[in-house]
């Protein structure tokens, strides 16, 4: 039987991971935020949702990106 004390556990790990749907926001800049949401959580990444605005912007901040496709 589990105790108080692993559901805390569990409840802590949940909480600590994203998941589909979560607000993601990436902060390029003091002056440059931009604001996502996860698409989904892959075993070696997190994929998270962005236009063309979007990965423009992380391009001209020097980011590098992977594209699929």
């Amino acid at each position: 039987m589990a105790t108080l004390r692993d559901h805390i556990q569990e409840v802590e790990q949940w909480i600590d991971q994203p998941s589909a749907g979560d607000e993601f926001d990436i902060e390029l800049a003091p002056d440059y935020l931009l604001e996502t949401s996860v698409i989904e959580v892959l075993e070696d990444g997190v994929l998270l949702e962005a236009d063309d605005a979007a990965i423009d912007l992380l391009r001209r901040h020097g980011h590098v990106l992977e594209e699929i496709g």
